[in-house]
């Protein structure tokens, strides 16, 4: 059967024929518009549906951004409770790598080690990784040191047990352990000898000294997560400064040791500071007994100089120390004297590379500064605070004279400040709020949100106290962490 293509007429019957057609303006619209409010409404619908989507994207990335961000502590519930609770010393030997805490020990025979993932929201076990040693590990009773590489999602692990020390007399024998913090899958095992290792992103910083007829020659190179080195950079050899030792026995010696920020690496040997890269070593400053070199975020390096004082005590001497004066070596080489001071943020997302957060003591006392890496220019300061800092989204949050502040991390500009029942709260975020924590009185201790945005205040939010044994809270690996009186015991709070 043909099939032949019709078209409907919806005017109604003509007036017959020979008749003029309707004009365009005679024909009803109303039927023929039917689909206008229904589009409208499938519109509307998907106008909702892809906001609600986009809002939710945006709340994943906003949640993958931070949750990797070391010190970022899990959302507090509307009434938190302890969660576990880490008892003794094994609580100091462990590391936040991603969402876990990472810790272990070699065997007491030296032929093996464990490696274990705690579940830092939860307290409990991910995995255990249990091998065997080619060789007799250097310090058996030592507890193996663990570093995030990979934005948390793989561990660097060195086994040899000597922990943070820096060995002048040859080198140290490490064995690494490169694994997946997912489940403990090891991507690798190499042998290493150094003195001193640090880690900064997926970069492995190594360095190794020896002291030949009172000459010191050390070498600082870059390994890849594989054990193959990356470059090698053998300082120049320097006078050995040998140690002295105070009455209280500590040692009095010259700065040792590597340090990394970013891409700037810093040794110190014999009483000179260099700044270590592929294409070499650049000496930036001197450095003395009882100086001690610090680097800051940005690059910026810190040579502080300290007078000891022995005191006594009925039979017993020890020393005390004060800062009388610091150098301060920017990126472009300018050295400036003033007591100031390098410090951590306590959450650093990364944003506003080229500013260093320092604390700086003058006749008007303790002050937070926001200097430039490569000038050493002062951008702001606050003072009277806690001397804390959250860094996220190129903003710097602190705490000061009774309220919490969000400022542009670079122009100190204020984007909000709101007041806080204590005077000096101690900080923690989540990555949507700040948390200002209040512990003033340790039967009904407090936490009270601030939205990361706008500084909206939350009620003030119960948490545990001393009925829980709790006395102090402070943030620390990435969870809320209370403890009691000696702080054998650490409880994880949500």
């Amino acid at each position: 059967m043909a099939m032949r293509a019709v078209e409907l007429d919806e005017t109604g019957p003509g007036p017959g024929p020979g008749s003029e057609p309707a004009s365009a303006e005679r024909r009803p619209r109303g039927r023929r518009r039917w689909w206008l409010p229904g589009a409208a409404v499938v519109a509307v619908g998907a106008l909702l549906v892809g906001g609600q989507a986009w809002l939710n994207a945006r709340h994943d990335a906003w949640e993958a951004r931070f949750q990797r961000v070391p010190g970022v502590v899990p959302s507090l519930t509307d009434h938190p409770r302890v969660l576990w609770t880490v008892k003794g010393s094994t609580r100091w030997s462990s590391h936040q790598v991603g969402p876990y805490l990472l810790a272990g020990d070699v065997a007491e025979d030296g032929l093996s080690y464990t490696i274990r993932a705690t579940d830092r929201l939860t307290g409990v076990a991910a995995w255990t990784v249990h091998h065997t040693l080619p060789s007799k590990a250097e310090a058996p009773e030592g507890a193996v040191r663990c570093r995030a590489v990979r934005d948390g999602r793989s561990a660097l692990c060195d086994v040899s047990g000597f922990g943070d020390g820096v060995s002048l007399d040859g080198t140290v024998h490490a064995r690494v352990v490169v694994l997946d913090t997912a489940d403990g899958h090891v991507h690798d095992e190499w042998d290493a000898d150094w003195s001193q290792w640090e880690v900064d992103g997926d970069r492995v910083l190594a360095a190794s000294g020896t002291t030949t007829g009172g000459t010191e020659r050390w070498d600082v190179r870059e390994l890849r997560l594989d054990g193959s080195t990356a470059w090698t950079v053998q300082l120049p050899e320097v006078a050995h400064v040998p140690s002295t030792t105070y009455a209280d026995g500590s040692q009095r010696s010259v700065p040792t040791g590597i340090d990394v920020a970013g891409p700037t690496v810093v040794a110190s040997a014999g009483g000179h500071v260099w700044k270590v890269g592929p294409d070499g070593a650049h000496e930036i400053a001197r450095a003395g007994l009882d100086d001690q070199v610090q680097l800051g975020r940005g690059g910026v390096v810190s040579i502080a100089h300290f007078v000891y004082t022995p005191v006594k005590e009925g039979g017993t001497t020890y020393m005390t120390a004060e800062e009388t004066s610091s150098r301060l070596v920017t990126l472009d080489g300018r050295i400036s004297t003033s007591h100031v001071d390098p410090i951590t943020a306590s959450v650093d997302d990364g944003s506003a590379p080229d500013v260093t957060f320092a604390l700086s003591r003058d006749a008007d006392g303790q002050r937070l500064v926001a200097l430039d890496s490569r000038t050493g220019k002062q951008l702001w300061s606050e003072s009277d605070g806690t001397g804390e800092v959250i860094l996220l989204g190129g903003r710097a949050c602190t705490a000061a004279n009774s309220e919490v502040r969000c400022r542009d991390a670079r122009t100190g500009e204020m984007v909000w400040r709101t007041p806080t029942t204590p005077t000096y709260p101690g900080l923690a975020t989540d990555g949507h709020v700040v948390y200002a924590l209040d512990g003033d009185d340790q039967d009904h201790p407090t936490a009270t949100a601030f939205d990361l945005e706008t500084g909206a205040a939350s009620a003030p939010i119960d948490l545990p106290g001393t009925d829980s044994g709790i006395t102090s809270y402070w943030p620390g690996d990435g969870m809320l962490q209370g403890s009691n009186d000696d702080g054998t015991e650490l409880r994880v709070v949500r």
